[in-house]
């Protein structure tokens, strides 16, 4: 499963929301029968919260966007 867009407002951050929602895609996906889930971030975002809920990185691009970079993180459910 590819995870495209997720956020939380700034104004609810903090309250474990994120967490929640990557839960339940996980779920899901593991309902599906998929065997991992991807997806992409940027060095300014959040790459620790993905760490933090198993994933592990497998790319980046350097300077994407200029004086950052995205990185790809991976999960598998298998």
């Amino acid at each position: 499963m590819f995870i495209q867009f997720i956020a939380v407002s700034d104004d609810l951050r903090g309250q474990g929301l994120g967490k929640v929602l990557m839960a339940e895609a996980e779920a899901w996906a593991r309902t599906q029968g998929y065997g991992g889930i991807w997806l992409d971030t940027f060095a300014f975002q959040a790459p620790d919260f993905y760490r933090a809920l198993g994933f592990t990185e497998f790319g980046t691009i350097e300077h994407h966007p200029a004086g950052s970079r995205r990185i790809f993180f991976q999960k598998r459910l298998a």
